[in-house]
């Protein structure tokens, strides 16, 4: 499906923060590695996420019908 894009959200898994979005699990992994290092108690994980492409605002409303 054309409309879909992937994303990668790195977790914290001790706050439930999203601590960033990235393009790939590559760079996802290169985030977590770097965070080890500044932060080793962290615990990130990374979670794959399908994004729209599709705006919001193009269908129809349904509060104005």
């Amino acid at each position: 499906n054309k409309s879909m894009y992937t994303r990668y959200n790195v977790v914290n898994e001790l706050t439930k923060d999203v601590y960033c979005t990235v393009f790939s699990v590559e760079e996802a992994q290169q985030v977590i590695d770097m965070e080890k290092i500044n932060h080793p108690h962290w615990e990130l994980t990374v979670v794959k996420i399908e994004i729209s492409s599709i705006k919001p605002g193009f269908g129809r409303d349904p509060d104005l019908h």
